[in-house]
């Protein structure tokens, strides 16, 4: 994994733990992904800071709070996210690059 593909995963635990889950999902992978991205992208992606959806506006509401009393340490991946993964290194192998990244990661998300 690259590091800003771990630190999209650390934020997706950090935001799951915030939220008072005790899993993370692909809900949280997306929000890691969102919440790593630069803060200002490039002028061609269609969503950009200037529009309010930029990392440093509000967080989107992808999923509500959750009930959670006792917060583990390692949470563990839902199937989902799991598989999500897994996509995301077949589509790194599939275009020939030996590292997972972010765009992997997104990949893997948009399957199934």
């Amino acid at each position: 994994m690259t590091e800003r593909t771990r630190t999209a995963v650390a934020l997706a635990k950090s935001e799951a733990q915030r939220m008072r889950h005790d899993f993370i999902g692909t809900e949280h992978l997306l929000l890691g992904l969102i919440l790593e991205a630069p803060a200002s992208p490039p002028r061609r992606w269609p969503i950009s800071a200037s529009n309010g959806n930029g990392p440093g506006k509000r967080r989107p509401r992808l999923v509500g709070p959750g009930t959670a009393d006792n917060m583990h340490v390692r949470l563990p991946l839902t199937p989902r996210a799991r598989r999500a993964i897994e996509e995301a290194r077949l589509a790194a192998r599939n275009l020939g690059h030996d590292y997972l990244g972010t765009e992997h990661l997104l990949l893997g998300l948009l399957v199934r």
